[in-house]
């Protein structure tokens, strides 16, 4: 997808393609990394595409949105390894939407640090734990496990053959993980929210592996299950963007977060709340992820 096509929807994909622009813009990195990249239609390529002169590479551990972005890649300054060469590092490191699906968000933060090179930067993107998206979200997932009792199953290849998810389909994966009809897919794996971060929480995450926040922004007010398709038939996701600005941060829905080293590390196991943890397991049991 070509970042001149990638217009802005429900969950910012416009608005966050253009504040990672500009951060490079302004600090002009040789090489840019994306951890969990997906397929890399809605930020990997269409920044390469923005920036021929800069050097990207996508990582991402669900082989098949590997191989469907080699698959569809046909930049030269963009690539999709299997791995990264030990030692390597870069001027800019982007993990947008993944904090919030990884079992331990401190020593993923930590691993990311080691990326950086002495001036680099982080981006974080990440849903608000307690905002509209993830309320939208929770509400359908109670729903759906009261309307349906799931039955043993397995998972392969990353994607979940659980009564929920193979009666909902492709309706209930955009709702999951942010892609509208006709708008291409962001990622072909099936992996729940585990996490779910106030803004203090990540506070306390960054600091504790080394990192301080050096830009927060929020990006959209209302997305998620039904809001989303509010927004874009009323014709207020423009509006949706650019209200998130002018709003407090803990009533939107997602925040984008610029970091850098600055301060000692002093990481602590990362907990979470007894509320958080039911959410993770009615998740689990929703998507047929429960181990």
């Amino acid at each position: 997808m070509s970042s001149l096509s990638l217009e802005e929807n429900a969950y910012g994909f416009r608005k966050r393609f253009d504040f990672i622009s500009s951060l490079i813009e302004q600090h002009k990195p040789d090489n840019v990394l994306d951890v969990g990249c997906g397929t890399g239609e809605f930020l990997t390529v269409p920044l390469a595409e923005r920036f021929p002169d800069v050097r990207f590479v996508g990582i991402d551990s669900d082989a098949a949105s590997i191989t469907f972005a080699l698959e569809k890649n046909h930049l030269p300054n963009l690539a999709f390894p299997d791995a990264l060469p030990a030692g390597e590092c870069f001027d800019l490191v982007i993990a947008s939407e993944v904090l919030e699906h990884v079992n331990e968000p401190d020593q993923f933060l930590a691993e990311l640090r080691g990326y950086l090179s002495d001036s680099g930067k982080i981006v974080i993107t990440t849903p608000n734990g307690y905002g509209p998206f993830e309320w939208a979200s929770l509400i359908e997932t109670v729903i759906l496990l009261i309307m349906h009792s799931p039955s043993p199953h397995s998972v392969e290849k990353g994607r979940s053959s659980s009564p929920l998810s193979t009666q909902w389909g492709e309706e209930a994966e955009r709702a999951l993980f942010r892609v509208q009809p006709g708008e291409g897919r962001d990622t072909l794996a099936i992996s729940p929210h585990v996490n779910f971060f106030t803004q203090g929480d990540l506070r306390r995450l960054f600091e504790g592996t080394g990192l301080c926040v050096v830009e927060a922004r929020s990006r959209t007010f209302l997305c998620g299950r039904g809001l989303d398709t509010l927004v874009r038939r009323a014709k207020l996701t423009n509006w949706n963007a650019h209200i998130a600005d002018r709003l407090p941060a803990w009533m939107n829905s997602d925040w984008m977060f610029v970091l850098e080293q600055g301060g000692t590390p002093h990481p602590k196991s990362y907990r979470r709340r007894i509320d958080a943890r039911i959410r993770r397991a009615l998740n689990a049991k929703r998507w047929g992820t429960a181990r």
